[in-house]
């Protein structure tokens, strides 16, 4: 299936994405390269696929569920816990390197000082040493690691704003207090509430923020909270490619790409869900010359001019397919499979290993009444 190509797309071309493009070059600007560069040889370093799941714990698996971070070779053998002992895992990330993890969890039992609230941010080696909290105080969660892997952005959900400190933890700032008060809501108090899109650059944060009754706004700013831009259109997701050289995003549908200064808007797919199945996986091949997105048919595969490749859907597994990420050497894909029973109840989730053009598809996990997801496959 063919969606518009450049040359096609400019003769779609409408104001209002032309609006649009202009809006990125003028928010947010040129973007620096990352270190993530192309794919290494298959056998320079060890390949691992780090997930979460929740293996081994009794109950409701979505209402109820507790999660350790599970490590495995890309084959599904040698399985090890990183970190059993912390709690509850949410927004498991990678750094470019693959050398380091950052997470929120949930420990109401890690002896926290009154006060102190039990939804932080964490960060360990891909290896579950050199474990260390890197928040305190408020309630903090939605880590989004930026595009360089030297800072994150998150939410500091006592005080309903967005964050963002080095690596490390070290020198947090609060890069939403910029935005203009809130004046209105639901009766009888002022509602509202703030969420992260994502990265535009290393240098720039994008978020929304929800106020009941008056709708949600998305806005940016840079790293220390200056040049606040609002946006007069909704992007769902942003991610810059990992030579720094583009930026995609996910808005009305739509998976859109420009080059790193806002020109050259192009729509590569519509009738999109989301882009790479779920918001914190990296949707760029490692190349940075295709993108994964998801339809109501499934997994597909779009390059720069929109030649788009459709995942087989293998109706006889009765999966949902989610979550995926990349192989370092961009040839192969690891996704979530929301398993089903003949009655369409689902029974939990795997990971499946397939080949770019189909073939070779495993179950990895293997596992029956448990959640398995949100791979990072890295190469250490």
């Amino acid at each position: 299936m063919r969606y518009l190509s450049s040359t096609a797309y400019r003769r779609f071309r409408s104001a209002r994405f032309v609006s649009v493009a202009i809006g990125l070059v003028l928010a947010f600007g040129p973007i620096g390269c990352s270190d993530s560069l192309a794919p290494e040889p298959a056998d320079a370093h060890a390949d691992r696929i780090i997930f979460l799941s929740s293996r081994g714990y009794v109950g409701d698996f979505f209402t109820n569920a507790r999660y350790d971070i599970y490590s495995m070779n890309a084959d599904g053998s040698d399985l090890e816990n990183l970190a059993e002992s912390l709690g509850v895992y949410a927004d498991l990330q990678a750094t470019p390197d693959g050398r380091s993890l950052i997470f929120a969890t949930w420990n109401a039992a890690d002896g926290l000082p009154d006060g102190d609230c039990p939804y932080q941010i964490w960060s360990m080696a891909t290896d579950g040493s050199q474990q260390r909290r890197l928040t305190t105080g408020d309630c903090h969660g939605a880590p989004r690691m930026s595009p360089d892997g030297n800072r994150v952005a998150y939410i500091s959900t006592t005080t309903r704003s967005i964050h963002v400190a080095n690596i490390d933890g070290s020198a947090p700032r609060d890069v939403s207090v910029a935005l203009p008060p809130v004046s209105h809501g639901c009766s009888p108090e002022p509602k509202w509430d703030v969420g992260i899109i994502g990265w535009a650059s290393s240098n720039r944060v994008v978020f929304s923020r929800h106020i009941c009754g008056a709708g949600t706004t998305v806005y940016s700013a840079d790293i220390n909270g200056n040049g606040l831009v609002t946006h007069d259109f909704v992007i769902n997701d942003i991610f810059v490619s990992p030579d720094g050289s583009r930026v995609a995003y996910w808005s009305g549908g739509q998976l859109m790409v420009t080059l790193a200064d806002g020109s050259d808007p192009r729509i590569l797919a519509s009738g999109v869900i989301r882009a790479n199945g779920e918001h914190l996986a990296r949707p760029w091949s490692p190349d940075g010359t295709r993108l994964i997105y998801r339809k109501n048919d499934g997994i597909h595969i779009v390059d720069m001019d929109g030649i788009d490749v459709q995942m087989p859907t293998y109706p006889e597994l009765r999966f949902d397919a989610s979550f995926c990420a990349w192989s370092p050497d961009g040839n192969r894909l690891v996704f979530t499979v929301y398993e089903r029973d003949t009655g369409g109840t689902i029974t939990g989730t795997n990971l499946y290993l397939v080949n770019l053009d189909g073939s070779g598809v495993v179950n990895l996990t293997r596992q029956s009444g448990s959640l398995n997801y949100s791979a990072v496959w890295v190469r250490r």
